[in-house]
């Protein structure tokens, strides 16, 4: 266990990272030319942190959408399933009676949860809609 520090009722999320290597990259746009190829499932657990809201802010360039969605992983969790999150790695939230929810790392991440000087969490936050630049 991570320093004594845990998640908060935690659920096993299906994590399909995404395989650069095998996806066809339009090389000036950098993005993928086709479907986004995914390497093997991980099982894994993870807090997830809903958005609070779904009303838009009122901002000077238009509505602003709050974008504090996020999953909180151990660290020690992700180091022993041999797994980096990045960009455009897609996670199934199992949800109560419902289909899971189907969410896209969008490449925010910040450590978290320091105790002597380091971090034991990783917040990855995500969208409900896939990157269009993987980098």
């Amino acid at each position: 266990m991570a320093g004594g520090v845990r998640l908060i009722f935690p659920v096993e999320v299906t994590v399909k990272p995404i395989d650069k290597t095998e996806t066809i990259q339009d090389s000036l746009a950098r993005e993928p030319i086709r479907q986004v190829s995914r390497s093997t499932d991980i099982l894994i657990d993870a807090q997830v942190q809903w958005q609070s809201s779904d009303q838009p802010r009122a901002g000077e360039g238009g509505p602003m959408e709050d974008d504090r969605t996020y999953l909180v992983f151990l660290i020690d969790d992700l180091e022993t399933k041999g797994y980096t999150p990045a960009r455009g790695d897609k996670v199934l939230i199992p949800r109560r009676a419902l289909p899971d929810a189907e969410v896209y790392l969008d490449g925010g991440f910040e450590p978290a949860g320091h105790k002597a000087g380091q971090a034991n969490l990783l917040l990855c936050f995500w969208q409900d809609r896939q990157p269009t630049k993987l980098d």
